[in-house]
């Protein structure tokens, strides 16, 4: 999943209040925020392709915002990342992981679990180990 990546949840927060528009807010405020010499990547290869118009226009706009502010964008080429569908078809690592994790969960209390949440993790019960062992190796040559 795109999104952003940081050193801490509170730098997130303030990455994902920018990035969707909240300024002005106690989570972001550009003043209060130094942004002069943080380094941002920015990269169009399947996260950003094929945007809605108004998504697009969105992001760039938070992303002007943050070079207005002092930030340096990185513009960048991943190709690699065309690879994920592939790598990913039968639910990729986190759903073996989770799968691991929440079965004995979803067996107790599954109508606690979004349907669309317990759906990807049941995904999980159908990957063998070579499958997910697949997962991990061809990530890692990605």
């Amino acid at each position: 999943s795109g999104g952003p990546l940081a050193n801490s949840v509170d730098c997130c927060a303030i990455v994902d209040a920018v990035l969707s528009g909240e300024s002005g807010n106690d989570a972001f405020d550009t003043a209060a925020v130094p942004l002069a010499g943080l380094r941002f990547g920015v990269t169009q290869d399947y996260v950003g392709a094929d945007l809605d118009n108004t998504v697009a226009v969105a992001f760039n706009r938070a992303v002007e915002q943050l070079e207005r502010a002092g930030a340096h964008i990185v513009r960048f080429e991943f190709p690699e990342l065309l690879q994920l569908p592939e790598i990913n078809s039968g639910g990729g690592f986190s759903a073996a992981e989770s799968w691991a994790w929440h079965r004995s969960l979803l067996a107790r209390a599954e109508a606690q679990y979004d349907p669309r949440v317990a759906t990807r993790i049941r995904r999980g019960d159908q990957m063998s180990a070579a499958a997910y062992i697949d997962v991990i190796n061809a990530r890692a040559r990605m």
